[in-house]
Parts: C-alpha cells; structure tokens; sequence
C-alpha cells in the first residue's frame, strides 16, 4: 500500500469541513437525516468505516457538483477504508503510529533513552521488550515481528525522511548485552549511510537540555499538518494543533543545534560500536 489510510480521513475530514464552512454541522446532519453528531465524526478524522455513499451525500449537501472532483472525494474516501499490514497486529500496535508513518513524508524521533522502533534490530527490540515485561515467548515473536514489518517503509520507492537524534545515554545501556548492542549501533551506522536517513547524538558534555522530559516524534505529511505522536507506559497521545505541534518542533530546533553532525556522530557510534 503505498497511502496511508489514516491520512486519507485525515485529508477527507479537511476537505469536508472546508466544503461546510460555517454551517452548523448538528443542523446538517439532521438535514441528511442523520445522527447529529454523525458528521462531527466524520470530521474528526478518525472515524475509521466511512461510507463514500454518506461523503457523496454530504458533498450534495455543500453544492459539490463537479463529477470529477465528487469522483476524486470518493476515492479518497474509499481509501480511507482500507486496511494496512498492520490491521493484522491490531494487539500489538495500540496506535496509528504505523498508519500515519506509511503517510508520512518525513518523521523526526528523539529517544533519551532507547533505539527508535524503526532502527532497531530483531534481538535488541526483544530485549526491550522483555525489559518492559512482556514474557510470553509466542507474544514477543509477534511484536518483534510487526517492529521489523514496520521498518520497510525505509525501504520502499518515495521512503519518507527520517531524521534521528539520540541522547547519548542510548548508547550506554547495553540493552541485551554487549553483544547486542553492539550488533545495534553497527546497524545505526550502516543505516545512517542510507540518503533518506539521519541520526545525530547529542554528547553527554551538552548537559542538561530540552529534551530531557522524554521522547516524542514529529510526523509531516503533503498537504496536512504536522503531528507529533507521545508513548508513555501506559498509553499515547497525538498532538495535532499546530500550535502545540509548533512547541515541538521548537524543541526538536534546539536539540538539534545541541547535537553532533551526521559525520561526527557516525565517527562516535563506530567507537562505542569497537568497545561495544
């Protein structure tokens, strides 16, 4: 699949609200003879079974009458439908994340403290895993798995743009052992010769900096606002005023002045990697 749906509803529910402006959206749906907070729904962008017939209704309502673009619409409704490899890890992945990363243009991480899941290797995503409790063997399997599936979009025609930064006390906790740590930042290294990939470190000697309260990754996408996506032990949260989003990618600016340039940061992972 080469779209992501969860970017389809996002662009249909921008486009709809656009058509609907400032009519009352309660109103409208009663007129459709709809449930009426139906098209607040649909406008949330995360509605996930949309019907391209009630979008064709809707457009109907607005005065859309050009059969190409209602045609276009439709598509793009029809497309926020599908279903992605990750349907099938729908008990692993408790997220869009890997929905809107397959939308994504470009995607910005910070880790303070682990590998990002779309640069680890298989043995270091099951030590963290182990790390964080998940014990059943057949489960692990299944959730290394789906991190590994996840990864292809690196390798895939138009990847998106992935840029990394790392503190540096990534590197020092031999997650698995040194062995597999070291098989860790060796794929780093070999990752990070790849054109559409990045990753920076930021150096103990920085000291304190702005992202020192955690992790977080930025989401870009053609034509629609960025997002940036929160993991905690418990749950997620996606960011999605801009606004907000902006405070983000404020930080990640700053961090990105703290850190060391590609080339520099590749010569650092190499010496970790040889004492590894």
């Amino acid at each position: 699949m080469s779209f992501s749906p969860a970017v389809r509803r996002r662009e249909l529910a921008y486009i709809l609200r656009a058509y609907r402006g400032g009519r009352d959206s309660t109103k409208v749906s009663r007129e459709l003879g709809w449930d009426p907070s139906k098209i607040s729904r649909i406008e949330s962008g995360r509605f996930k079974r949309i019907n391209p017939r009630d979008v064709l209704d809707m457009l109907t309502a607005y005065g859309v009458e050009d059969a190409h673009e209602r045609d276009v619409i439709k598509q793009i409704a029809v497309d926020s439908r599908a279903k992605g490899w990750w349907d099938q890890y729908g008990d692993v992945f408790r997220s869009e994340l890997p929905d809107l990363e397959a939308g994504a243009t470009y995607v910005q991480a910070f880790e303070v403290l682990v590998v990002p899941g779309l640069l680890q290797t298989p043995d270091y995503a099951a030590a963290v895993l182990r790390g964080i409790g998940v014990r059943d063997e057949e489960e692990l399997a299944r959730r290394v798995a789906a991190r590994v599936i996840r990864q292809d979009i690196l390798l895939r025609e138009n990847p998106p743009r992935l840029r990394v930064i790392l503190d540096e006390a990534v590197f020092a906790k031999p997650v698995g052992g040194h062995e597999v740590m070291g098989e860790q930042i060796r794929q780093l290294i070999h990752l990070a010769t790849w054109p559409n990939v990045e990753i920076r470190m930021i150096p103990n000697a920085v000291g304190a900096h702005a992202g020192m309260c955690g992790q977080f990754t930025i989401l870009g996408f053609d034509g629609h606002p960025s997002i940036a996506f929160l993991e905690t032990p418990v749950g997620h949260t996606l960011v999605e005023k801009p606004d907000e989003v902006d405070q983000y990618q404020g930080v990640y600016d700053m961090l990105m002045a703290m850190s060391l340039p590609p080339e520099e940061t590749l010569t650092a992972m190499a010496g970790m990697a040889g004492n590894a």
